[in-house]
């Protein structure tokens, strides 16, 4: 893991002017990398790559960036991982008959290897690993720049005044006194109602962020004379895919693995692969385990490939509601593995929140943020590479919607809109509590999901504006209606289902959902947190269901072998079940989530108070004042729960306070 910069400009006069760049910029990514830094720098040609070290594979200087090919044509700075290297390095031996001289071991190394040899998009589709990629051409003048099949590393790049601008983090960009670029307010409307940013748009007008599985390629003397529309990303000359989720749905539609006792053996198979090739590693490495089935699989694989114990790490909460801990230490005594657990107060909690912008240096506001940061903090004491289960929910249907969408859909759709509008106002008005104790009384699972009450009063109010299924998959992962104008003079258009994939109209809705929500809210919330949060701490995640091999697998299953009687991730609760006792496999799913709703009327009143003063912004001029005062009232005397609807608005209030 590591952090990129690179400066392109023909605007600076004098080589020390670049250096001292470059230097700030690095010194912005110094917690992406803080054992080694460096730059490569020709200034007459107006380039400066900069880098900054993680030292995981090959700890000596032999792995040292930015990196000059054998031949000096090629100049290469890598942030990531690449899992299966090795096997590259005996492929590119066979073609040389073993004629090549290995510096080191490091995985940077083969890379840049395999670029000289095979050339870049070639070399994309061998790897398997995270990865972002800035390599400049010397003998063709050419910057380009990739990342990875799921977005897991980050990459952006923009015009700053007169320079242009690549970087790992936003922060570089404000290394410049020069920067000036304004608030993208169609950004931040997407902002608002995600809580998060979808590539290519940053929060930033002029600025923009790779798309998973995507490159582009340009040429120095385009950007160099400045004669370059900066919006290009509409421009396929520069952009493309090398990768995409849809073109391994649409080739293994018609490959589905038909014996579920195969499909079990193919997909722990897979899986164990994957997590095998990810304990490569010169550095100590652990797990974080949550409680939940994906963590939990991970870790027990994790504890089948190795003889040595492995180090679990826990955080929980002193709010008891919120704890999960006890399951994950009972896993862990299970598992046999070396178990590290810390159990927060809600002041350890609140006092990062302050401190958030520095973290996440655009908006950002899945809550879960907080005690993603606090784990990674917790865990970096003990090792330096932590493996996770993101990717399981969208791979193999956890989320709950997948199961319930269509039940809710068919309660509700035969009833004329204008019928449903009434309801959902009536319904959306009930109390949380008393639905909990209804739904726990004339329930058959008595196993009541804490939230059940909370999670029906948001359904309830969809009911008032959904007028199809597509439209209710949309509000369930947005927290405003369309038709709420909150961000003033913003002027998005509202998203379909279907963007960008019209080839998979024939598939299955919730298949649907779930390739939506890989492209979509995998990358830019999930994998964004956790990638800014372990990395503000100096602490390489790894993420082994987003192998391609393992999504090649997923997409081979029947949705029924993932998602049967509104249980998701069927097929690997069965196989985790030959690790773990069945007891505490079938439980809720409950997120890891923090009690934001109470404490927004409590400990954290005075902080949002301030943020959300009318003349505050009155004078901002971003946001819809009626609007945000109404909810804030309304979820301050207790009535309703907005707490979903406020923290994105409280989080761009809080990194505007910062900038």
């Amino acid at each position: 893991m590591c952090g990129i910069s690179a400066l392109l400009t023909n605007k600076l006069n004098h080589k020390n002017e670049f250096i001292s760049y470059i230097e700030k910029m690095n010194h912005c990514l110094k917690h992406r990398g803080p054992d080694f830094q460096n730059y490569w720098l020709d200034e007459n040609k107006g380039v400066c790559l900069g880098h900054t070290r993680l030292s995981i594979q090959d700890l000596s200087a032999n792995g040292n960036q930015p990196m000059l090919s054998q031949n000096e044509r090629y100049v290469l700075c890598f942030n990531g991982e690449i899992y299966n290297h090795f096997d590259i390095r005996k492929k590119i031996e066979k073609n040389f008959n073993n004629e090549i001289h290995w510096r080191g071991t490091s995985d940077t190394e083969t890379l840049l290897k395999s670029i000289e040899i095979f050339g870049l998009e070639n070399t994309l589709n061998f790897l398997s690993g995270m990865f972002a990629i800035c390599l400049f051409d010397r003998k063709k003048l050419k910057i380009n720049i990739a990342i990875d099949r799921f977005g897991e590393k980050p990459l952006y790049f923009g015009n700053v005044d007169k320079a242009f601008i690549i970087g790992s983090e936003l922060k570089v960009f404000k290394a410049f006194k020069e920067f000036n670029n304004q608030v993208d307010r169609n950004s931040l409307d997407e902002f608002v109602r995600y809580s998060c940013i979808r590539a290519p748009r940053t929060i930033y007008k002029n600025i923009f962020k790779l798309e998973p599985g995507s490159m582009f390629e340009i040429s120095l003397d385009k950007i160099l004379s400045q004669n370059i529309d900066i919006n290009f990303l509409n421009k396929k000359q520069f952009y493309k895919y090398w990768w995409k989720p849809k073109d391994v749905i649409i080739k293994n539609r018609d490959k589905k693995i038909k014996d579920y006792e195969k499909a079990k053996i193919d997909v722990e198979n897979t899986l164990f692969n994957s997590v095998k090739s990810q304990l490569i590693s010169d550095v100590p490495l652990g797990s974080f385990l949550s409680g939940g089935i994906d963590s939990s699989l991970i870790t027990a694989l994790m504890c089948k490939n190795s003889k040595n114990k492995i180090n679990t790490f826990t955080i929980g909460f002193s709010e008891d509601s919120f704890d999960e801990s006890k399951y994950a230490k009972q896993i862990s005594k299970i598992l046999r593995t070396d178990h590290h657990e810390a159990i927060l107060s809600s002041r350890e909690t609140l006092s990062i929140i302050p401190d958030l912008m520095n973290t996440y240096d655009e908006p950002f506001a899945d809550s879960s943020q907080i005690p993603t940061i606090l784990l990674s903090k917790f865990a970096k004491n003990n090792v330096k590479v932590a493996l996770s289960g993101d990717g399981g929910d969208e791979l193999f249907g956890g989320y709950n919607r997948y199961f319930w969408i269509n039940r809710i859909w068919k309660y509700f759709s035969w009833l004329p809109f204008e019928i449903r509008m009434i309801l959902g106002k009536i319904l959306s008005s009930a109390n949380p509590d008393k639905i909990n104790y209804l739904y726990y009384f004339f329930s058959n699972n008595k196993n009541l999901d804490k939230f059940f009450g909370q999670k029906a009063i948001k359904t309830f109010e969809r009911l008032k504006y959904v007028k199809n299924i597509e439209d209710l998959f949309i509000s369930l992962t947005t927290e405003w209606n369309w038709n709420d104008k909150i961000v003033v003079d913003s002027n998005n258009k509202k998203i379909s289902l279907y963007e960008d994939f019209e080839e998979l109209r024939s598939f299955n809705f919730i298949e649907r959902m779930m390739y939506w929500d890989t492209i979509n809210y995998l990358p830019n919330d999930i994998l964004c947190k956790v990638d800014r949060a372990s990395m503000s701490k100096s602490l390489e995640t790894r993420a082994p269901f987003l192998s391609e091999k393992v999504y090649e697998i997923s997409s081979m299953l029947p949705l029924e072998m993932k998602i049967k009687k509104n249980n998701g991730k069927v097929i690997l609760k069965d196989i985790l079940k030959k690790y773990i006792p069945s007891h505490l496999i079938e439980r809720p799913k409950q997120g890891f989530g923090i009690p934001l709703s109470s404490w927004l009327r409590t400990d954290l009143k005075d902080w949002a108070e301030t943020l959300l003063s009318p003349n505050t912004i009155k004078n901002q001029g971003y946001f819809d004042n009626n609007i945000i005062q109404r909810y804030w009232g309304e979820h301050k005397n207790g009535r309703f729960d907005f707490h979903n609807k406020l923290w994105p608005i409280l989080m761009f209030q809080s990194w505007m306070e910062h900038n």
